[in-house]
């Protein structure tokens, strides 16, 4: 799994165009979905915003600088709730996934759930998926890369 990753991240770097990669592997776990995340997101310790691997702190978190395994634990709650609020849909997790970057109404602000729900065509709705790369109006490297990952894994065909 690490290699397969290790390549797509290299092919990422070498083409700023966006590819499709055909017959990707469509098998995955919860441990795959933690690793996508941790892969990203990397660990964050004393920050005021973040802990653990990307945790958005609330004022009822009474954990500030958690253990990893803590870091595990609230990531695992984090990612069933993000996935649990778009359980009415067939790609629950990639849609849980992009939430846990960009927020629940992040999502919801994409057109990607209504076309989701109309049934448009993946290629259409992969198209949409790419546009969700920039901050500030700037596409951003490494969300390019972070959305290519979700679609080959996460976004059923």
């Amino acid at each position: 799994m690490k290699i397969i990753l290790t390549i797509i991240l290299l092919l990422s770097f070498s083409s700023p165009k966006i590819t499709y990669f055909a017959n990707p592997p469509l098998e995955y776990s919860l441990p795959d979905v933690l690793a996508h995340i941790k892969s990203f997101e990397g660990w964050h310790y004393n920050n005021k915003e973040y802990i653990g691997y990307g945790h958005l702190r609330l004022k009822t978190d009474k954990c500030i600088n958690p253990t990893k395994a803590q870091g595990d634990s609230i990531l695992k709650v984090d990612i069933r709730n993000y996935i649990h609020a778009f359980k009415d849909y067939e790609d629950s997790i990639a849609l849980g996934l992009m939430a846990y970057n960009i927020g629940i109404g992040g999502v919801y602000a994409t057109e990607i759930p209504k076309a989701m729900k109309a049934k448009e065509s993946r290629t259409k709705i992969k198209e949409m998926w790419m546009k969700v790369t920039q901050i500030k109006g700037k596409v951003n490297l490494g969300l390019q890369r972070r959305r290519r990952i979700e679609i080959i894994y996460f976004l059923k065909d």
